[in-house]
């Protein structure tokens, strides 16, 4: 379950041999943090640490070697959260601790540390295939309904099975079992659409006005399912024949699609690189308003290099957006930036190959 608090913000990090970092140590401030430096010094790095510590992921790579100090076996990572502290080691696996504790399972602490980031990456949001557009569907779920994340787990594997038997049937074998996995497609696909639905509607509530204020044009958002959530064991039943001829299934929430439309038009199509970015930015904003929503609870905001990639007038808007959170933080090159309000400033700089980290005249890092 979770702990709900208010007031809470990333209070310090530390890190051991995470990407170009031998050794982190730094105090974070609440409010605005920005976080200046040339291209390559370590400022994604720092929010990748950031993000880590709340999906136990990355928003570059899904390798988790690829986070590892060049020749280095292991990194450590961690992170004090109001009261609470989450540590992250990995070597050949991945150990989460809360408070000193090792968790047996990750997904019971997914989104103990509530983070919500704003990438380059985003942009497949809208760009991508279905599959982009499900995953932030998920995650955005998953960050405050954790019992969301088991059942799409369950569902996940009753799909690979059916599709394992699907495959062989295609080759000509004989199959046993299939209406095993049926049944238990149909039976969690129910809360999951339930989950999605719900999510969609706050989703739209939250993202058409941010959207209006970023861009001034109309967004429509809505849902397209991939299949008959009022039977789909019987749809998965009389469509058999043909998913035999594909060799994987056709319908179910692994089929659904979000759908966005501006100005009438299709956003993927249609939408110029600004706006797609201005309805991406809408999004994880509208992602963030969700969680204060269900959670009670103000998540951090992380955004990298997406101040760069926005007019001077967007990034007005967006500094006054962002003013509603407790915490913020924000890579970028631009100097300019500071102009837009009241922040913390960092810099990162390298030194012979080392990145030190700056807030203002004082020197915090050098290891």
């Amino acid at each position: 379950m979770y702990i709900y608090n208010s007031g809470m913000y990333l209070k310090s990090l530390y890190a051991n041999n995470f990407r170009n970092f031998r050794m982190l140590e730094l105090e974070l401030q609440p409010g605005k943090n920005l976080i200046l430096g040339d291209n390559g010094v370590g400022k994604t790095n720092l929010l990748e640490i950031v993000y880590f510590l709340s999906t136990f992921g990355s928003f570059r790579t899904g390798e988790n070697v690829d986070l590892l100090k060049f020749g280095e076996p292991f990194f450590i990572i961690s992170g004090v959260y109001g009261d609470t502290k989450v540590k992250v080691r990995y070597s050949d696996k991945k150990e989460i601790f809360i408070n000193g504790l090792k968790e047996v399972r990750l997904r019971d602490s997914f989104g103990t540390i509530p983070v919500v980031a704003l990438t380059s990456n985003d942009l497949e949001i809208v760009d991508g295939s279905p599959s982009c557009r499900r995953r932030f569907i998920n995650m955005g779920i998953s960050l405050y309904n954790r019992t969301y994340i088991d059942t799409l787990s369950w569902y996940n594997r009753a799909l690979r099975q059916r599709n394992s038997l699907l495959n062989h049937a295609k080759m000509g074998k004989v199959i046993k079992g299939i209406e095993i996995w049926e049944e238990q497609l149909s039976h969690y696909a129910l809360p999951i659409i339930k989950a999605r639905v719900d999510y969609i509607d706050k989703l739209i509530k939250h993202t058409v006005p941010v959207f209006n204020t970023l861009a001034g044009q109309k967004l429509e958002l809505s849902y397209k399912k991939g299949g008959n959530y009022r039977n789909l064991k019987e749809q998965l039943k009389k469509m058999r024949n043909k998913e035999i001829e594909r060799g994987y299934t056709l319908y179910g929430p692994h089929r659904d699609e979000i759908i966005f439309k501006i100005d009438g038009h299709g956003a993927k199509v249609s939408a110029s690189f600004g706006i797609k970015k201005a309805l991406t930015v809408s999004l994880r904003i509208a992602q963030a308003r969700i969680l204060n929503e269900v959670r009670k609870e103000e998540p951090i905001i992380i955004l990298d290099e997406i101040i760069g990639e926005l007019d001077r007038d967007r990034i007005d808007l967006l500094s006054g957006l962002l003013d509603e959170y407790e915490q913020v933080l924000i890579a970028t090159t631009r100097e300019d930036v500071q102009g837009s309000g009241d922040f913390n400033v960092y810099r990162i700089e390298d030194k012979d190959g080392t990145p030190v980290i700056r807030k203002g005249l004082k020197e915090i890092h050098s290891i």
